[in-house]
């Protein structure tokens, strides 16, 4: 599996696991000129901007640790210019990290809310 496919994969699991936890899938790679926003999805109110990170294993160290400051400040950019265009209400928003690990049996997912702040 080359990289874009383990991220497609990655993110197809997440999207599967938040709309179980009840959440709506408002976007799916959302680019700005600051970047792309893996998933934007929302649930009672709030609004989470997810970065999903894949991995087919955790040798290297948590696909979370891979969200770096320059990529969260992507992140941040595009998180507002979202809600500059399409935020029509009051929402409480996160910044979240999806880590995914492929592992054969079955994928580990581990979700961070709140992983970062602007």
């Amino acid at each position: 599996m080359n990289r874009q496919s383990i991220g497609k994969a990655g993110e197809e699991l997440v999207c599967r696991y938040l709309k179980k936890e009840g959440y709506k899938i408002l976007e799916r790679n959302f680019r700005t000129r600051f970047g792309e926003i893996d998933i934007i999805t929302a649930r009672k109110g709030h609004i989470a901007f997810v970065e999903v990170k894949t991995r087919q294993s955790d040798a290297y160290g948590t696909p979370a640790e891979a969200v770096g400051v320059k990529k969260q400040k992507s992140i941040i950019l595009s998180a507002q210019e979202y809600i500059t265009r399409c935020v029509k209400a009051d929402f409480e928003f996160s910044f979240d990290v999806a880590e995914v690990i492929l592992k054969e049996d079955k994928p580990l997912i581990s979700y961070i809310e709140n992983a970062f702040f602007c």
